[in-house]
């Protein structure tokens, strides 16, 4: 592993880096041939692109063309959208491939593949390309509900929320109307990131172009409650009201939610004995966020106490509640009651695990330092023959935590990362390379965590919090490693907008 302190600069000032094939030694590409659209083709494509990560779209889209001119690929949209999504935050990778595929014979992008990039493109905060695509969409007829709600969405969680106003004030030249079904796309995307007031403000302004149904109060009371502003949240219930619309189990749910994350106890019973009695019952969704908001708080007798209630009124659990069980169980030390669920009640109920419930056993078992239980759970997966069911990177976050913590154990963490590369054709995003990186630093394996963020540069790819740099700073400052040093305050410099 090279010197931490020679991390070279460049390309504008940052980011010109070693171009290592991959940041752990003892990983290797598969280079493997396929003459059909299958896995050792798809990974094989994100190895053409990756292997030219430092450069420009361009440069992958002709790396592309070179190294795969003589397959016979049939593309299809759901391949596609499939392939944008396994880039995960590589925007530049994903840009790359969408536009060698436009390329291709007898295939050209539909709506949900240029939906899926305008999505990939507004996380990664590239609002300019983002705006060309949807102009492109525009133009050839493709916008629809589902890519006006990512456009929104990435606006406002980039704090672009005036801008979001704009475009929803223009809706009508993207081939939308100002309707009941827009409006509440607008002031969801804004009540979930807390601009609640803003979003009153919205509703206010084109009261007199659309008719408020139960989901837009619902939106309001959702997000007065997670400002726990519960007098507002039953404010929204009168008006409501005032216009006809009865509340919904929705409604309630929201509210009781609310009181959990008060502790009012009292008031969840008693809402929830309420509920019943003007015949709206709670339903499965109700007790999950119910007792999920007492695992949060650490309040074990009251979810017990739901789930007793949950049985006399015969309410059948689905799979969000299971795992939202397992999860709590796993957290207070009940392992033996998380496994008894996953391997015997959930079958018991009918209802078979999901991808959540294995990484969510995953966890558990890596919360409590069971290493080789959860080993066992990921081989389970990766011998599944249902796709679903096969390992994410949401599967290999315990794991890493676990590994980082109870160190000694390298090469447990370099066969992990070999399996993501190579067995299951991941590519690692910002969080999963943020927490290596914090984990590396909080063992002391200081150089392992400098060779991240240098990949993380070279694939375009940022901490999404700045925290995350500044922790890097401070472990090359106190290494006296000036050049890289100075490299990060750069980074922070030229990347700021990112936080």
């Amino acid at each position: 592993m090279a010197a931490a302190g020679k991390i070279k600069t460049g390309l504008n000032g940052v980011g010109r880096v070693r171009r290592t094939r991959w940041l752990i030694p003892g990983i290797t590409w598969d280079d493997k041939r396929s003459d059909v659209f299958n896995e050792a083709l798809s990974h094989r494509i994100m190895n053409t692109a990756y292997a030219v990560r430092w450069g420009r779209v361009e440069d992958v889209v002709k790396s592309l063309q070179k190294n795969l001119s003589g397959e016979r690929i049939q593309l299809s949209e759901n391949i596609v959208v499939d392939m944008l999504q396994r880039f995960g935050d590589d925007w530049k990778s994903a840009l790359g491939f969408f536009q060698w595929a436009d390329l291709q014979q007898g295939y050209k992008h539909r709506s949900d593949a240029y939906t899926k990039m305008v999505d990939v493109l507004g996380k990664s905060k590239q609002m300019y390309t983002m705006w060309v695509l949807v102009h492109d969409m525009n133009n050839k007829g493709f916008i629809t509900l589902q890519t006006i709600s990512k456009v929104l969405r990435r606006l406002v969680a980039a704090g672009r929320w005036q801008e979001a106003i704009r475009t929803f004030d223009d809706i009508e030249s993207l081939g939308l109307t100002k309707d009941t079904e827009t409006i509440n796309i607008l002031l969801d995307t804004l009540c979930k990131e807390k601009k609640v007031e803003v979003a009153r403000q919205v509703f206010l302004q084109y009261r007199s172009d659309f008719v408020p149904d139960c989901r837009t109060f619902n939106i309001f009371v959702h997000g007065w409650c997670l400002l726990r502003r519960i007098d507002d949240a039953e404010k929204a219930i009168v008006e409501m009201k005032q216009n006809g619309i009865v509340p919904s189990v929705v409604t309630y749910s929201n509210i009781l939610r609310a009181h959990c994350d008060l502790s009012n106890f009292c008031k969840v019973f008693e809402l929830m004995d309420e509920m019943i009695s003007v015949g709206c019952p709670p339903n499965t969704t109700t007790y999950t966020s119910v007792i999920t908001s007492l695992g949060r708080l650490g309040k074990i007798e009251p979810i017990f106490k739901i789930i007793d209630k949950m049985k006399s009124t015969e309410c059948k659990p689905d799979i969000f509640f299971f795992n939202s069980l397992i999860s709590i169980l796993g957290r207070i030390g009940e392992i033996h009651e998380a496994r008894r669920i996953f391997n015997v009640e959930m079958r018991e109920n009918g209802v078979l695990p999901d991808i959540t419930t294995y990484n969510t056993m995953i966890a558990v078992y890596c919360q409590n330092s069971q290493g080789r239980e959860a080993l066992n759970i990921l081989r389970k997966m990766e011998e599944e023959k249902n796709p679903a069911l096969k390992p994410n990177l949401h599967t290999f976050g315990p794991l890493f935590k676990l590994i980082l913590r109870l160190g000694n154990a390298d090469k447990i963490l370099i066969s992990l990362l070999d399996g993501i590369v190579n067995k299951h054709h991941l590519f690692l995003d910002s969080d999963t390379y943020s927490q290596l990186i914090h984990g590396f630093c909080k063992v002391g394996k200081v150089e392992g965590a400098f060779l991240l963020i240098e990949e993380m540069v070279s694939r375009d790819i940022f901490p999404k919090e700045k925290k995350t740099l500044d922790l890097l700073l401070s472990e090359a400052e106190r290494r006296g490693f000036v050049d890289t040093s100075q490299w990060i305050k750069e980074l922070i410099k030229r990347h700021c907008l990112y936080f």
